[in-house]
């Protein structure tokens, strides 16, 4: 699973969904053991098929039952290129970033609404979330910023808006990119600093601001000690920098946090 655009890591997860390129004899708990043996984790196992195994073939009926729309959005939409002709239609050979094979009359079926394009089957309807804070700001027609890294955009925006795909009146959404590397301990300030550039040169035209640093998740997902206390130095310093920011524009300021790795190593 991948939200962040890395379609090489997508194309080795559809390979054996649909193709089954890579097959082991293995059976998924010894091929587990040996990944772990060569210090591969849970998060960085590699994709493979196993023999006796099927793949997804016309005809077929397919489940997804993620009930994230995060990280299921990106192999969904591959799918969907599959086995819908108007979908693989809109999206030419040349941005589909890698092979897709035609698949007919297959019935999927996702958790909930995924994206905002998408017209499958759902088990469920999407909750009708009402009155979340961003719709009582818009009514009030106060204006609102909602600022966070490609990691946590979803948080600030589709999930902080009720699980809806919406932007509000008076709402604005900036996305900064999140850097690409393979694991954040590579790079574990993230893109703290450039959120705060943008937080300090757009605020003052808000009433309201909600901003997600995404450094102590995800950083501290790698388990990388040294690595999470260079994100944490980063986050004091970045947070620091706010605080002063908003008792010198005279602005209220809440800080809270809900969970993560780092807090418990």
């Amino acid at each position: 699973m991948d939200r962040d655009n890395n379609r090489e890591r997508i194309q080795k997860s559809y390979d054996e969904i649909v193709f089954g390129q890579l097959q082991t004899s293995d059976t998924p708990s010894t091929y587990i053991a040996k990944s772990y043996e060569k210090l591969i984790t849970d998060e960085f196992i590699l994709p493979v098929s196993f023999v006796g195994g099927e793949q997804i073939e016309s005809g077929d009926t397919v489940f997804n039952l993620n009930f994230r729309s995060d990280r299921a959005r990106e192999m969904t939409q591959a799918l969907m290129v599959s086995m819908d002709k108007k979908v693989a239609a809109e999206y030419p050979t040349r941005d589909r970033h890698f092979l897709i094979k035609r698949l007919d009359d297959v019935y999927f079926v996702a958790m909930n609404t995924y994206y905002k394009e998408y017209e499958g089957n759902t088990f469920m309807d999407q909750p009708d979330i009402k009155n979340t804070l961003a719709e009582v700001i818009s009514h009030n027609e106060l204006r609102q910023l909602h600022l966070a890294e490609t990691e946590k955009f979803a948080h600030v925006t589709k999930f902080f808006n009720g699980d809806k795909h919406i932007v509000f009146d008076g709402e604005k959404d900036i996305l900064v990119p999140s850097h690409k590397v393979a694991t954040y301990d590579l790079d574990p300030n993230m893109s703290a600093e450039e959120i705060y550039m943008e937080f300090s040169k757009q605020a003052k035209d808000f009433d309201f601001v909600v901003v997600n640093f995404a450094n102590g998740d995800m950083v501290g997902h790698t388990g990388k000690m040294d690595a999470v206390i260079t994100a944490i130095k980063k986050l004091d310093e970045i947070t620091k920098a706010i605080i002063e920011f908003c008792n010198k524009n005279n602005y209220e300021l809440i800080i809270t946090a809900d969970h993560g790795n780092s807090d418990e190593m």
